[in-house]
Formats: structure tokens, C-alpha cells, sequence
């Protein structure tokens, strides 16, 4: 009796070893039937700092090519999956999703077995903590520049001023990519500025959008990050990283200007430049005065 009741709790301890060393196979799955859902779900699980999770889906035609997608030896192909993804869950009252988790995102891994697509080694720029603390520093500044700009030319430039001058950028080997690092350890680079901007003007109701693209610096050209905000019923660029010499100065060349500036030295991602965005938001013709 003694023997068989030994070899039935071996047996019990071993399968409940096998199952929380695999979480990634008997993870508790939800499901999907459509990519606005699956994105829907990706999304949340971002959102909550997830590592890795699993969502049961029924459609194996949209599961396999969302993975083909996210193992894409072109960058942009992987991006506009994360992009597309960040979109479905951008609630007005939330500034941590939309253009902020997009940009937020640093690596997925994603395959599909068994009807259920796998996410595994995410990693992120920032973690919930650190957002967080960016969310209660970002509502102290933002109160002080609503008290202090009169309109929202005065905000948006009181903005660009305080990361500017509150900033340095990052220029060691490993650097630091996140509004966290800028806000809180004063060193960031272009996407830390572009995420700073973001969230400052989206918590002041200032319509703002995270651009990602590149940049071109002599013949080659380099990932990079701006924004471009709305006033007075026109859009416009803005990038703060490009206009910080961290000499102490407050440079504009590159606020509140057209696309025929812009596009000099910088170039959005595809997906920013389809005829539906572009429509959307169209950029002004002319530099703001």
C-alpha cells in the first residue's frame, strides 16, 4: 500500500513539475476568432507587463501569418504588427497604451502550436514600475505647465523646453531608450524624447502622435523617433532630440515645422505615410508663426 501510494504522489509532484516549468504550453489561454481581437488581447497582456502568454486561436490562417509577420527579416513588416496592434487599445482617458506601448515594445518572440499562438521573451522599455513613476511625474509637470501656458502654443513650447533643458542625451554604447530614463535619470535618446513629448501632451488634451522612421545624418541614414502635434486645427512636426545641443539652449529648427522640412533629413515608417494616415493627419504646408 505504502509503495503504491509513494509511486502515485511521484507521479503527481512529476506531472505538476512539467507543469510549471513549461508555463508557456499550459498557459491559461484566451481566445481569439479575428485579428482586431487578437491584437485586442496581445495588447492587455502588454499593457500588464506580461513576459510571455498564450491566446487559443481559431483562426489558423490569421495566427500563421501574424507570426510570419513578427519573424520578418524587415524591421517595418515586425513594427507594423506592434503598431497595428498598439492602435486597437488607444483609449482617450489612458496615456500609457495607443503611441506609448507602441514605442515602449523593445522585442517578441511569437510562435503557434496547437491552436494557440505563443508570446515569450518580451522585453520592454519600461517596466510597469517605472511607468508608474513616470505617470506621477508627468502629472506634477503637466500641471504646472497648464497653470503657467495661457494656450496651447504656450504649453506645447513650455513642453519642448522642459525636456530639452531637463535632459541629456544618451550617447554611451548601451544607451537608454525609455520616457523612464529621461524623466528620471535625465538620459535618453531620440525615442525617450519622442515618448516624453507624447505623454506630457497627451495628459495636457494637446492631440499629439509618436512618429517612428528614421533619420539621415550625411549619406546613411538611422532609426529615429519625433512627433507631430496639432494646434489650431493644422498638424505639425516636432522634434525635441534634434533641437537639443545639450548646451543649455532652446533651439527650433525643428519646432512646429512643415513635412517640407522634415523630410530633408527624416523619413517616416510606412505605415505613417499611407494616403489614410496622411489624410487623417495632415501636416501644414508651412512652419507655425
Amino acid at each position: 500500500m505504502n509503495r503504491i501510494h509513494s509511486i502515485l504522489l511521484y507521479f503527481i509532484f512529476l506531472c505538476a513539475g512539467i507543469f510549471f516549468l513549461a508555463p508557456s504550453e499550459n498557459a491559461r489561454a484566451m481566445t481569439a476568432h479575428t485579428q482586431k481581437e487578437i491584437y485586442r488581447e496581445m495588447s492587455k497582456q502588454f499593457l500588464a507587463g506580461k513576459k510571455k502568454f498564450a491566446i487559443r486561436c481559431t483562426n489558423q490562417r490569421e495566427a500563421v501569418s501574424l507570426v510570419n509577420k513578427l519573424n520578418s527579416p524587415k524591421e517595418e513588416v515586425y513594427y507594423r504588427v506592434l503598431y497595428e496592434m498598439a492602435q486597437t487599445a488607444d483609449k482617450k482617458s489612458n496615456t500609457d497604451d495607443g503611441d506609448y506601448l507602441y514605442g515602449n515594445i523593445w522585442q517578441v518572440n511569437c510562435e503557434y502550436r496547437n491552436g494557440k499562438l505563443y508570446f515569450s521573451d518580451i522585453q520592454y522599455l519600461e517596466s510597469c514600475k517605472q511607468r508608474k513613476a513616470v505617470n506621477r511625474i508627468v502629472k506634477k509637470v503637466a500641471g504646472k505647465i497648464r497653470r503657467q501656458g495661457k494656450n496651447n502654443y504656450e504649453r506645447i513650447a513650455l513642453v519642448y523646453r522642459y525636456i530639452i533643458r531637463h535632459v541629456t542625451y544618451d550617447k554611451r554604447k548601451h544607451c537608454l531608450y525609455s520616457a523612464y530614463a529621461g524623466f528620471c535619470k535625465k538620459k535618453t535618446v531620440c525615442n525617450g524624447y519622442a515618448l516624453m513629448a507624447y505623454k506630457l501632451l497627451t495628459k495636457l488634451k494637446i492631440p499629439c502622435r509618436f512618429i517612428s522612421g528614421s533619420i539621415r545624418d550625411g549619406k546613411k541614414w538611422y532609426p529615429h523617433a519625433w512627433n507631430i502635434v496639432k494646434l489650431k486645427g493644422k498638424w505639425y512636426n516636432l522634434d525635441a532630440c534634434q533641437d537639443d545641443a545639450d548646451d543649455g539652449q532652446v533651439y527650433a529648427d525643428y519646432f512646429l515645422k512643415s513635412d517640407k522640412v522634415f523630410k530633408k533629413d527624416h523619413k517616416k515608417d510606412a505605415f505613417y505615410r499611407t494616403k489614410a494616415f496622411r489624410k487623417k493627419y495632415k501636416i501644414s504646408s508651412k512652419n507655425y508663426k
